[in-house]
């Protein structure tokens, strides 16, 4: 169960954990949607913020649907998993982050006098 704040969000998936949503206020909100409408990586528990508390009923559905069935949403989440390893691996963000740098030396030299 997750607010769907960000930091929250990415040690989900870099653990390869589905989420069930509860988003409390702010940017949450767009975060659960993105997370259970766009990206399948999560279930909706529950919206309405901080005042809103889950019906026990709809609670417990949600529940067992996250552990017996899910199989959609935990196979995007281990697609997720896989993209953050490679992006940490000396992939993509290793890679982006080596480019920035030397664009910044090369920036560095020609105004250097």
């Amino acid at each position: 169960m997750t607010h769907c704040g960000w930091n929250s969000v990415l040690e989900s998936i870099s653990a390869g954990v589905l989420m069930l949503t509860w988003p409390m206020n702010a940017d949450q909100f767009i975060d659960a949607k993105l997370l259970v409408d766009q990206l399948s990586v999560a279930i909706r528990a529950c919206e309405g913020g901080s005042q809103n508390v889950p019906d026990v009923d709809e609670l417990t559905r949600v529940l067992g649907e996250s552990v017996i069935g899910s199989q959609l949403e935990r196979a995007r989440v281990m697609q997720l998993l896989n993209v953050a390893r490679d992006a940490v691996k000396g992939e993509s963000s290793t890679r982006d982050l080596e480019e920035l740098v030397k664009q910044l030396g090369e920036l560095n030299k020609r105004y250097v006098v």
